[in-house]
């Protein structure tokens, strides 16, 4: 998104989906960045051209590409995916960025962006209590993202991608890993 770094990650960017191809690797996953919710921002429109040009160059690759959530409304998302109209943008749905950057309620976010959901990252957290920090990520159930209503819903629609376990808490080990797959194994199996 910013102009100061456009060329050199968009670069980055057409380098990876090369390499995906090559390596028969079906998608790549990112951030874009703080996509403006404002449709006329010249940003936006500036944005929405070089998602179009991403997403053409995937295409032709055989490659999708998978738009993380987080900084940017479930709306936003959604419209900037539309815009772009490429047919090969989805989304990688991390429950707690939504929470952390206070842009959705996990499950409503989810419910919003369902149809272009492909994978998903689970990963726990609260909503920023101080407006100039995002909140803070905690183990998975410790936060508010409501696992049983989200894995609860990925059943009513017959989700079919991946689930995977994110953690950027520092000192999380093998052991959280384990445990926090036998709760979401618990979830997903439960009826």
């Amino acid at each position: 998104v910013p102009r100061a770094t456009r060329k050199e990650r968009m670069q980055r960017m057409n380098d990876g989906i090369k390499f995906a191809a090559s390596a028969g690797i079906p998608a790549v996953h990112t951030h874009f960045g703080f996509i403006p919710e404002d449709m006329s921002d010249p940003i936006y429109k500036e944005f929405i051209e070089c998602l179009k040009e991403l997403g053409e160059n995937a295409k032709n690759a055989g490659v999708v590409i998978f738009c993380e959530t987080g900084q940017e409304t479930p709306t936003t998302l959604q419209r900037a995916i539309e815009d772009a109209g490429t047919g090969n943008i989805f989304v990688n749905y991390d429950t707690a960025n939504m929470v952390l950057y206070g842009k959705a309620n996990s499950l409503d976010g989810l419910k919003m962006l369902s149809k272009y959901v492909r994978s998903l990252h689970a990963k726990d957290g609260h909503y920023p209590t101080n407006p100039k920090q995002l909140g803070k990520e905690v183990p998975i159930p410790q936060g508010i993202v409501n696992f049983p209503a989200v894995t609860g819903y990925l059943k009513e629609i017959n989700f079919k991608g991946e689930i995977i376990i994110e953690c950027e808490i520092s000192g999380q080990n093998t052991d959280y890993i384990i445990q926090t797959r036998k709760y979401l194994e618990g979830l997903i199996a439960s009826k």
